[in-house]
């Protein structure tokens, strides 16, 4: 067999061919970092993951980018062999972030050079890899050379080393002259990390102890590290206000369910989402909408991954906020890590969260909309009778006006009366939903009020509708005989019907100033 070779191609595929959102670079650096935190804490450098940190430093102005973590580091003698290499990583796949040794190349794409400066606790030396990318972008360009990918390499790369303090221990990533705006852009940058990263739930978010809470009744929990930019400490981008298109706060998570995925008694995957009386498509101005997918407390995809799950409605996956965090050591992330490799784990879990999303989850929509739709109805109703008592206390405009207040009493009362037959439709079903429960029985007490008046329905007669009605131009008008008044209503009539009721009411005064 002839020797295989491995073309200088395969590096722009490893960098700019990976991703199509440039800001992943921070989610390879962090996944590798925090790794090397949890190395640093088994062998007794860190206490505890809560010592080590995730420094990032984004300078616009000079267009360079900083990682920096105080793990592990590499001792100085192994990283031209650590970090020469493609895919020949030693991490191990069940348990570590990140394993496959091709993450740390993505940068080149983004920069002019790419450096990685580390040292190790007990060694004086700090080691220095520089990889040139304006020339490996060069060599790439040239397709007059035929260049395999350790020779490309070997060319872009230089190695060296100098003193640092026998206690240090780091690692750092450093990218100089970089133009992509989207890296360079802090807000974006944490935008994107505070959905993507592992990071803890912010201190506000009511709900969070609920969530540890039950995690510590399945012998669980998320890994959690701290990480900055620019001295500002990350927390996931969670809230329990959800807004309109215009910024304004439209509803609130009341509530959360938490829910456990198995196979063969084998812990798959652990599931919480927020629970909210509207329960409609949330607007995309709230950046943790949709269930998001998580391996090691990052993010696998992006919002859209889990939508196909929704067989039934797709658009369902939006009317909820959630995560899905899997925890089979056989569920493994693709090297894009936008879904796992194919497996009878990952293929059970399919299985389960399309039943889950479908069934479970689907009726939450349909309780809310019912329910919402039969309270519009009620006010309806309660909103022409108050009308209707407060034009008995002063005067109608004209009897058409009282004769069409009377037939929209009618129709809104018997929708009225079928709404509340519907409420109580819904009770009866959903004692067997926990969720559907919590729905109802909020929503219902939020508006107790509301449904209380509606013992009008019952108590309201048609008959008392019919007592003698005061007409306007009979009160304002009185020194205009009987046929002016009748015509003066069919006028009021017309300006009700044609004109807006501030117009109307101008027009009318004007005329009662007229003929009283």
């Amino acid at each position: 067999m002839k020797e295989v070779k491995i073309g200088k191609d395969v590096i722009e595929s490893l960098t700019l061919g990976m991703y199509e959102d440039s800001r992943f670079i921070y989610r390879e650096y962090i996944q590798n970092a925090v790794d090397q935190i949890d190395k640093a804490v088994e062998v007794g450098l860190l206490k505890s993951r809560t010592e080590g940190t995730v420094f990032i430093n984004i300078d616009r102005e000079n267009g360079s980018i900083l990682i920096e973590d105080n793990a592990t580091g590499i001792e100085s003698v192994r990283v031209e062999e650590i970090l020469g290499n493609i895919a020949l990583s030693e991490k191990d796949r069940s348990k570590d972030k990140g394993f496959r040794g091709i993450g740390r190349l993505g940068g080149l794409g983004y920069c002019k050079k790419l450096i990685f400066e580390t040292s190790i606790k007990g060694e004086s030396i700090k080691s220095t890899m520089v990889w040139d990318a304006l020339e490996l972008k060069k060599i790439i360009n040239d397709r007059s050379q035929k260049e395999e990918a350790t020779e490309v390499i070997r060319k872009i790369t230089t190695f060296s080393t100098s003193p640092e303090d026998i206690n240090s221990h780091y690692f750092k990533v450093i990218l100089k002259k970089v133009e992509n705006s989207d890296l360079l852009d802090k807000a974006l940058v944490r935008e994107y990390l505070s959905m993507v990263a592992p990071l803890p739930f912010e201190s506000h978010f009511v709900f969070k102890s609920i969530i540890k809470e039950q995690l510590n009744k399945v012998n669980l929990d998320f890994d959690e590290y701290r990480i900055f930019i620019n001295t500002e400490q990350l927390y996931k981008g969670y809230t329990s206000s959800i807004y309109d298109k215009t910024g304004q706060k439209k509803d609130d998570i009341f509530d959360i369910s938490c829910k456990t995925l198995s196979l063969n008694d084998k812990l798959l995957a652990f599931i919480w989402y927020g629970i909210s009386k509207v329960i409609e498509q949330i607007p995309s101005n709230n950046i943790s909408r949709g269930f998001r997918l998580r391996k090691g407390n990052i993010q696998i995809g992006d919002e859209y991954t889990l939508r196909r799950f929704f067989t039934r409605d797709q658009r369902f996956h939006f009317y909820f906020v959630g995560e899905i965090h899997v925890f089979d050591h056989n569920l493994i992330p693709n090297a894009r890590r936008d879904y796992f490799l194919e497996n009878k784990e990952c293929l059970h879990l399919e299985s389960e969260l399309r039943r889950f999303f479908s069934n479970e989850l689907h009726a939450l929509p349909h309780t809310a909309s019912n329910l919402k739709s039969s309270l519009k109805k009620i006010e309806g109703f309660n909103e022409i009778q108050q009308k209707i008592d407060e034009k008995k206390k002063t005067y109608f405009s004209s009897p058409e006006e009282k004769e069409e207040l009377e037939r929209e009493f009618v129709q809104k009362k018997s929708r009225a009366e079928n709404a509340l037959k519907e409420i109580e439709k819904l009770k009866s079903k959903v004692d067997d939903n926990k969720d559907l429960k919590k729905i109802f029985n909020k929503v219902v007490s939020e508006n107790e009020g509301t449904i209380n008046n509606t013992s009008k329905i019952t108590q309201a007669n048609e008959s008392e509708n019919n007592s003698k009605p005061e007409y306007r131009a009979n009160k304002m008008l009185p020194k205009l005989n009987k046929h002016e008044r009748k015509l003066v209503s069919r006028v009021y009539r017309v300006l009700d019907s044609k004109l807006t009721p501030e117009m109307s009411e101008n027009l009318k005064y004007w005329i009662e100033e007229e003929f009283k």
